[in-house]
């Protein structure tokens, strides 16, 4: 996802001087700048940061926000580099990528349900760094730029409406970021097993349904920075916008129809009407299905099972799996909680609540 960043000069010394100490530290020096200074934004940032002259001139940038950095930051492998924000909340467990694939693809489920096919036991899915990702991606010969890519799908069929998809997860990204790709990645899993080949869609459309997928999701997690982040990118050419308007209008399930059997190639977000544009009406479905109200989200935490061995347990709390000293943000009705396992015992877990000093035990329900 490409970073786009706005810089604004800031030359009103006198108003800023008014302002609290820590309002006037670079972020990247962490020095109280005696020049003219930057503001810096992005859609990856919820506030903007500022950053003295020198500061911005320098190269080195966070993989993720673009905040130039100086001092306090991670330098990977594959030339990436991450602040320190991100870096403390960075996955390179594959283990943790595999958990979190898991519970973007029950999402990915509900969403998708009753519109298609649903891969499941066909799909294989990887933790790279950002050079295993571009060798995939040169061999995929892509018409968008690798360094946009921070996942990508491979899919082979093996015969008829049979297929294998391998998918590449890039290392290093947050978690809310990671489940977007992943939502983006399965959504393409998707579109391979239920467009028809006859489908002529745009490649930037194509791009912008799998956007669509994970902005949906991420609104259903709460997480509007990240909706920000995917509607910033220009990796889909101006496509997730028009997706996102046609949203508004009309339910996910019209979309994935237009997808498979709509008369255009792409949208413009100056007609988004034109999902109604079908080649022709679709197939009455064998079995009537209507889609099933979501249930409501939980009000409480609970704990819901305990699995693994006695060196290594893992704890599903509500539909989250954690192992002992992960966090994680778990939806509560209309608001989420920060959740940081701190053990887990033979029949329940300790947990600290948006950093309470007072743990909270989950026990098991007798059964």
């Amino acid at each position: 996802m490409k970073r786009n960043v706005i810089r604004l000069l800031v030359w009103a010394w006198g108003g800023l001087a008014a302002s609290s100490p820590a309002a006037l530290t670079c972020v990247s020096c962490r020095q109280t700048p005696k020049e003219p200074v930057f503001l810096f934004t992005s859609p990856a940032l919820r506030d903007q940061v500022l950053v003295c002259q020198s500061c911005s001139q320098l190269t080195t940038a966070c993989a993720l926000c673009s905040i130039p950095l100086r001092t306090n930051f991670l330098r990977l492998d594959d030339g990436r580099f991450l602040c320190e924000s991100h870096a403390s909340r960075a996955v390179f467990s594959e283990p943790e990528a595999l958990r979190i694939w898991e519970e973007t693809k029950r999402e990915m489920f509900r969403l998708f349900g009753g519109v298609g096919i649903l891969p499941s036991r066909n799909i294989s899915v990887s933790l790279v760094d950002g050079t295993r990702l571009a060798q995939f991606h040169r061999l995929q010969r892509s018409a968008h730029g690798k360094a946009l890519t921070l996942g990508l799908t491979r899919t082979r069929q093996t015969g008829p409406g049979e297929f294998e998809h391998a998918i590449y997860l890039l290392n290093g990204l947050n978690r809310e970021r990671l489940m977007a790709v992943c939502a983006h990645e399965y959504t393409h899993a998707w579109l391979h097993e239920n467009v028809p080949a006859e489908r002529d869609l745009a490649a930037d459309t194509v791009e912008g349904f799998c956007e669509l997928a994970a902005y949906h999701l991420m609104g259903q997690m709460g997480w509007d920075l990240e909706q920000r982040v995917i509607l910033a990118n220009n990796y889909t050419r101006g496509q997730i916008e028009a997706l996102v308007l046609a949203a508004k209008d009309h339910d996910f399930s019209r979309i994935t129809e237009w997808v498979k059997n709509g008369r255009d190639g792409s949208l413009t977000p100056g007609d988004p009407g034109r999902v109604l544009a079908l080649n022709e009406p679709p197939p009455a479905p064998l079995f009537p299905w209507a889609p099933q109200p979501l249930p409501p989200l939980p009000d409480r935490l609970v704990l819901k099972g305990i699995s693994g061995t006695a060196r290594r347990r893992f704890a599903l709390v509500n539909n989250r799996t954690l192992a002992p000293n992960e966090e994680a943000l778990i939806r509560l009705g209309s608001s989420n909680v920060v959740v940081r396992c701190l053990d887990i015992r033979e029949r329940s877990v300790l947990l600290s609540v948006n950093g309470s000093p007072q743990p909270v035990e989950l026990v098991l329900s007798a059964r």
